[in-house]
């Protein structure tokens, strides 16, 4: 029994060392699969490749590769355009129409600032564009429109369009809730498009509107614009008609009224107008 056990654990013993030697060979095939490939040629000069000047070189390469492909070939051609605004008013198909001119031209040498401007002058209406690739043909145009600004009464035709912060005569329909402006002496219809007046006069009629309101406690029934005459008459809710000349300081002409009130017996005797127009003189007619 003795020597049975013992030729077992020799058998045992002769097999671990079996298996250690075998665990040995990958890595002893790995090392002399790593020295034969050091000694390739190809290896041998993968190094030199690496150097700053043959960077350089194939970085060039390329470079010019893709400028002559982006220069000659159609895949930057511009052959869509795509409008985003801020006002469901927006004509967006005769933006549409405008942008198709552009098409086919390259996407990465289109002037923008072009197009912007030519935008910004067939359609006054627009305050801001803005345009903004998306690669690799199309072209984003964002709009923002002049809010509209007063509610505009042509006596000449009995029509009533809008007219933007700009001065613009928008192309939607009359909108509620905006101060009404009566056009007087203007023999003309009024068109989509049109700058009919500056952004100077319409904030200079409402820094007058707000002075009756706030300051001078004057109730304001009717505004007329008197483009021709570059006058402006607000009329108060007894009727009487007070004139400005736009060319000069409105509210301080209006200043004058509280200096004349008593005078000209404002708020005791109805008036058909008062002339505030001439430089330190007042005009006034009673009814």
């Amino acid at each position: 029994m003795k020597k049975k056990q013992s030729s077992a654990k020799r058998r045992k013993y002769f097999l671990l060392d079996s298996n250690q030697t075998v665990r040995k060979k990958p890595k002893t095939t790995r090392n002399r699969a790593l020295n034969a490939m050091a000694k390739l040629r190809f290896f041998r000069q993968f190094g030199s490749l690496l150097k700053g000047s043959t960077l350089l070189t194939l970085a060039c390469i390329f470079m010019l590769a893709f400028t002559l492909f982006a220069f000659f070939s159609p895949y930057f051609d511009l052959k869509q355009v795509e409008v985003k605004r801020d006002n469901p008013a927006l004509d967006v198909q005769a933006v549409e129409n405008l942008m198709a001119e552009f098409y086919g031209q390259n996407l990465l040498f289109i002037s923008q600032s072009n197009i912007e401007q030519r935008l910004l002058e067939t359609f006054p209406e627009f305050r801001e564009v803005k345009l903004s690739e998306n690669w690799p043909d199309t072209l984003v145009v964002e709009i923002v429109l002049s809010p509209p600004f007063y509610q505009v009464l042509n006596e000449y035709d009995a029509t009533f369009s809008v007219l933007s912060e700009d001065g613009v005569v928008l192309r939607q329909e009359a909108a509620e809730g905006l101060p009404v402006l009566k056009i007087l002496n203007y023999d003309q219809t009024l068109k989509s498009r049109e700058k009919f007046a500056t952004p100077q006069v319409l904030k200079d009629i409402t820094a007058l509107r707000t002075m009756f309101a706030e300051e001078l406690r004057i109730p304001v029934e009717e505004i007329r614009y008197l483009p021709i005459a570059y006058e402006v008459h607000l009329v108060s809710d007894s009727g009487t008609a007070f004139w400005f000349d736009l060319r000069a300081d409105t509210l301080q002409q209006a200043r004058k009224i509280d200096l004349v009130s008593d005078e000209i017996n404002l708020y005791t005797q109805p008036l058909e107008h008062v002339d505030l127009r001439i430089p330190n003189q007042v005009f006034w007619k009673p009814l």
